[in-house]
């Protein structure tokens, strides 16, 4: 099983992981960083992930993801008018959201020096896309990232706990 932390950019995901790191026994796939030089063969990239957790996947195993491209990529190629090479959805049975979300002024002043691709026209597109082509066919729950880490850390944690009890420590 995967249980993923989704939502849109600056919302909280990796601050969330790094504490969920502490409390879960489970394999933990951090976010592929990349740098802009590969966003134009994004498509091939995320086709080399999917056949790479493909390969690695133990269905024995729970596998907590900061994003994935089970669920990205559906959001961003889209967002990005691209073509997907995979398709994600016969995967989705093993998948557990964690998503993030807060309102766009929030996610607005969070972004800091480098974050400056993201207008927050594109923020409120990618949480449309979220809501139309990725939520709607997971199991997931949905945390307001506005609430203190340590509130949404105890809220996925009980979230974990309903879907793999065996990983919370």
């Amino acid at each position: 099983m995967f249980v993923v932390l989704e939502g849109p950019d600056c919302v909280g995901k990796t601050t969330l992981f790094g504490v969920l790191r502490r409390r879960l026994r489970a394999a933990f796939v951090p976010k592929l960083y990349l740098p802009r030089e590969l966003w134009p063969v994004m498509p091939h990239v995320e086709k080399r992930c999917f056949e790479l957790i493909v390969a690695m996947y133990d269905p024995g195993r729970v596998y907590v993801c900061d994003r994935c491209v089970f669920t990205s990529a559906p959001v961003y190629d889209s967002l990005e008018g691209r073509s997907m090479l995979v398709d994600p959805a016969p995967w989705w049975s093993e998948l557990r959201v964690l998503y993030l979300d807060a309102p766009l002024d929030v996610l607005r002043s969070r972004m800091t020096r480098g974050d400056e691709h993201i207008a927050v026209a594109k923020l409120a597109r990618i949480r449309e896309l979220y809501e139309a082509l990725v939520l709607p066919n997971v199991e997931h729950v949905r945390l307001d990232a506005r609430k203190p880490v340590e509130t949404l850390a105890q809220e996925a944690v009980g979230a974990v706990c309903t879907w793999c009890p065996e990983v919370v420590a």
